[in-house]
Parts: structure tokens; C-alpha cells; sequence
């Protein structure tokens, strides 16, 4: 006999083991462990990048040995051509010198032959004399029919070698439509034009594509306006916003000039980075302003989580790509053939469905921690510099890795993917939204 709390405690614990035996624990997908794998997962990624800088630096310090020789090898192929430019020269004279006594041989040999034939000839015209007085007399005949001809055809009047016998002339001149060069031209141009606005309607619908695949992500229901209105936004602002700030700070990154990774990295993450996602966050810092004007009841038009803010953001990517993509490196001014037109489609494409990776991912974190800001407001602007610093930082690290080559960029890539795929696993797991599957088809009551 035990005492009767301890009794009580045996009942409680075959009771809960009677109500939980039959109940099968439900899988967790996405889970902590989940998360903790994935950054283990970047972490190997950056080790393998340290690596990698590590030893292109072990690479540039054998540059100068490298171009000693090669200086050295240079001065010795100099002095091998000029020795060869001589021998070269003295065999050409030679050359020159047995092509005359070769000419001179032939031009003695072909006069002998030329004597022979005139001594053969004359010796066979001999019994031919006599039939050259006919055939001087048929000459002379010809000679008079072909007078005579010249004569009548000087009375004759001829317009392109026909002859006219009239005063008057009528000129016939048929102009038809396949003898419209111009008209062809214009079809031809208008043509090319179609072409041209058919690839930038694919683009946008690229565009679209993109948008959509973040939209099924994050599971949360918005209308369409939602998402197009901060794409269409920051097209129209990107421009103005910018030269603004360059004309306030007058600074540029570094280019044509050999610098080390870390000044490259630092120029681009506090020029580049900081003033395009200062560009690309400017949406969402008008709908915050918008809330706070109507004290927080704006019903359809606000940020109350994370998932808000990466739509809104990634939507003001997609509008700051399109425009940097069509208007900068696909320009349409300069696409004038058909090899243009192909090469502008081959980048266009791929630039909008990596953005992925690139301005959609940027923006995409930052938008998370606006969002996560405007659930906890007595630290928003902490959680925004920390978006902040992480979107520019990862922009800078893209734009530094660019003279690496394709690994560089597919790590760089690679790192700004997979934290944008946390970003929203988080924003979905804290939601208290009514969330759908996503496009992997993952209910969201596993995250």
C-alpha cells in the first residue's frame, strides 16, 4: 500500500496512457530541426566560399612570379622572330635570285621554240601564197556589204536599238504593289516591331509567373491590385528615387579598376544595396503611412504580419526588375535585328525567373521583418535595419561575386533562395490567417 498520493499519480498516469496509447503523434514537416538543417546546409555553403576566395587570394599572390616568365619568354620570343625575320630575308633573296636565272632559262628556251615555229611556219606558207590573192579579194567584198550597212543604219533614227520611223512617242509606265519598295519596307518594320512587343509581353508575363509562384508560397488571399499595385509603384518612382540619391551623395561603386573582394563587397553593399532596396521598400513605408493616417482601420490596404510584407515586397521587386531589366540591359532602342532581338530574349528570361534568388529574395526578407515589425511596433525600427542590413548585404554580396565566375553566383544565389524560403516558412508558421496549400501542395497546418 502506497500513499494515497502517490496512488493518485499511478490512476493519472494509466489514465493519460489509456487516452494517448490509440492517438498517433501527427508529422511535422517543417519544424525547427527543419530550419536548423538549412542554415548547417549555408553554413557549408559559406565555408566552401571562404574557401574558394581563399584560394583565388593564393592564386593572385603567384601572379607576379607568373609574369616574370612570362616577360622573360616574350623577350626570347622577340629575339627568336628577329633572328627568324633574317633568316627569312636571306632565304627570300636567294629565292628571288633563282627565280631570275629560272625566268632567264625559260625566256631562252620559249625564244628558241618561237624560232623554230616561225622557220616551220614559213616553210609550210610557201604553196599557200597562191590562195591568198582569193581570199584578199572576198575580204574586200565583205568590206563594202558591211559600208553599205554602216550607211543605211546611220539614216535610220533608233531610241535603245529600236528603230523609229514616227515624230511621236508614248512611254507606258506600270507601277504595281509588289514594285513598292517603300510599302514592303514599312511591312517588313512593322513586322519586327510585333516581334519585338511580343518578347516584352512574354517578359511581363514572366514577370507575372514569378509573382504568382510567391503568392501560392505564402497561402494568404489577396486581391489582384494588391499585387500589382506596388510593381507598378516603384516602376514609376524607381528612376526619379534614384538620381535623387545619386545627386545628394554623388558616389559610385568601383568599376574597371583591379580591387580586392572585400572593397568590392563593401561598395556594393552600401551603394548599390542600401540605395536600390531603399528604392524597392518604398511601398510598404507608403502603406504604413497610409495606416497610420487612418489609425489603423484600413481594412484591405495594410501590413498586420510577415506574410503581408513579402508580398508587398516581392511584388516591388518584380516592378523594379521589370524596368531595370527592359529599360537597361534589353534596351529596345538598341534591339534593331533579328540576332538583337533573340539576344535580348535569351537575357530577359532568365534574369526575370532568377530574380528568384536575386531582388525577389532581397526584398522578400526585408518585407518579413517590416511585417514582424509591425506585430511587435515597440521595436519596428529595430526589426526594419535588421531587414534592412540583411537585403543589402546580400545584394552586395551578389554584385561582388560577379568576377568569380558562374560558382560564385550560383553560392551567392543559392544563400539569398534559401533564406527567402525560411523567411516565408517562418511567416506562414506565426500566421493567424486562414492559409492554403502552397505550390509544393504542403498543408499549412504542417508548418
Amino acid at each position: 500500500m502506497g500513499w494515497p498520493r502517490d496512488r493518485y499519480f499511478e490512476k493519472l498516469t494509466a489514465r493519460r496512457y489509456r487516452e494517448y496509447a490509440g492517438v498517433r503523434t501527427p508529422l511535422e514537416i517543417f519544424s525547427l530541426s527543419f530550419l536548423d538543417c538549412i542554415y548547417c546546409g549555408l553554413g557549408a555553403v559559406l565555408i566552401i566560399l571562404l574557401m574558394y576566395v581563399h584560394a583565388m587570394r593564393k592564386m593572385e599572390n603567384t601572379v607576379p612570379s607568373l609574369r616574370a616568365r612570362i616577360s622573360m619568354l616574350s623577350n626570347a620570343l622577340v629575339n627568336l622572330n628577329s633572328r627568324i625575320a633574317v633568316l627569312s630575308a636571306a632565304v627570300g633573296n636567294q629565292t628571288n635570285t633563282i627565280l631570275q636565272l629560272s625566268n632567264a632559262w625559260m625566256g631562252l628556251v620559249v625564244e628558241c621554240a618561237r624560232l623554230s615555229d616561225e622557220l616551220r611556219l614559213a616553210q609550210d606558207q610557201v604553196p599557200v601564197l597562191g590562195d591568198l590573192g582569193g581570199t584578199i579579194q572576198q575580204q574586200l567584198n565583205l568590206i563594202q556589204s558591211l559600208s553599205n550597212q554602216l550607211r543605211q543604219a546611220q539614216n535610220t533614227r533608233t531610241i535603245l536599238g529600236i528603230p523609229i520611223a514616227q515624230k511621236r512617242l508614248v512611254f507606258l509606265i506600270v507601277i504595281s504593289g509588289s514594285m513598292k519598295e517603300d510599302q514592303r519596307l514599312a511591312d517588313v518594320k512593322g513586322a519586327f516591331k510585333v516581334m519585338l512587343a511580343s518578347i516584352y509581353l512574354f517578359g511581363l508575363f514572366s514577370c507575372a509567373t514569378v509573382v504568382w509562384f510567391v503568392y501560392r508560397l505564402c497561402g494568404k488571399r489577396q486581391p489582384w491590385w494588391y499585387m500589382v499595385a506596388p510593381a507598378v509603384f516603384t516602376a514609376v518612382m524607381t528612376i526619379p528615387v534614384l538620381v535623387v540619391l545619386h545627386a545628394l551623395f554623388r558616389i559610385s561603386p568601383t568599376e574597371g579598376e583591379r580591387v580586392g573582394f572585400v572593397q568590392r563587397f563593401l561598395e556594393h553593399t552600401f551603394i548599390t544595396g542600401v540605395s536600390e532596396e531603399f528604392v524597392k521598400i518604398l511601398p510598404l513605408l507608403v502603406v504604413i503611412v497610409y495606416m497610420q493616417m487612418k489609425g489603423g482601420n484600413s481594412r484591405r490596404l495594410a501590413i498586420r504580419e510577415p506574410l503581408d510584407g513579402i508580398l508587398l515586397a516581392a511584388s516591388s521587386a518584380i516592378g523594379f526588375v521589370v524596368l531595370e531589366t527592359i529599360f537597361l540591359y534589353c534596351n529596345p532602342e538598341n534591339v534593331r535585328t533579328d540576332y538583337q532581338a533573340w539576344a535580348a530574349l535569351q537575357l530577359l528570361i532568365p534574369r526575370i525567373f532568377a530574380s528568384v534568388g536575386g531582388h525577389v529574395a532581397y526584398s522578400g526578407y526585408f518585407g518579413y521583418f517590416i511585417g514582424l515589425g509591425m506585430q511587435h511596433k515597440t521595436r519596428f525600427w529595430q526589426y526594419a535595419l535588421i531587414g534592412y542590413a540583411c537585403a543589402a548585404v546580400c545584394h552586395g554580396l551578389w554584385n561582388s561575386v560577379l568576377p568569380f565566375g558562374t560558382p560564385a553566383m550560383i553560392i551567392a544565389s543559392s544563400i539569398a533562395y534559401f533564406l527567402f524560403m525560411a523567411a516565408i516558412l517562418r511567416a506562414r508558421a506565426t500566421s493567424q490567417s486562414a492559409l492554403r496549400q502552397t505550390v509544393y501542395g504542403v498543408s499549412p497546418r504542417s508548418l
